[in-house]
C-alpha cells in the first residue's frame, strides 16, 4: 500500500460575497492518505461591509478516510472542508449575536 501523502497547495484566495459579509480564504495544504486520514490547513477572513467588521481564523481539520477506495477519500475531503465551512460560518454567527 503507498503511504505517501498526497500534497496539494493553494497559493489563491478564494472570495465569495452574500448578503454583504465576504470570505476569504487561503488553502495552505490538503494531504491525503489512502485509507488512512485527509489533512486540511487553512486561513480565512470575514468582512462585513456595512461596519468594516473583520474576522479571521484558522482551521486544521484531519479526517479519517473510511475505507480504501477513492470515494472512501473524496468523503473525508468533504468533511475537512464542512469543518472550514462550519468555522467561517460559526465566526459570522458570532458577529450578527454581538450586534442583536
Amino acid at each position: 500500500m503507498n503511504r505517501t501523502p498526497l500534497k496539494i497547495a493553494f497559493s489563491d484566495i478564494r472570495t465569495d460575497q452574500h448578503d454583504s459579509v465576504a470570505s476569504d480564504y487561503s488553502i495552505r495544504a490538503f494531504e491525503s492518505v489512502q485509507g488512512q486520514a485527509s489533512t486540511l490547513e487553512a486561513v480565512w477572513t470575514v468582512r462585513k461591509s456595512s461596519d468594516g467588521m473583520i474576522r479571521s481564523g484558522r482551521t486544521v481539520a484531519s479526517e479519517p478516510v473510511q475505507g480504501q477506495g477513492f470515494d472512501a477519500l473524496a468523503a473525508a475531503h468533504s468533511l475537512a472542508l464542512a469543518k472550514m465551512s462550519g468555522d467561517i460560518a460559526a465566526s459570522i454567527r458570532v458577529e450578527a449575536e454581538q450586534k442583536s
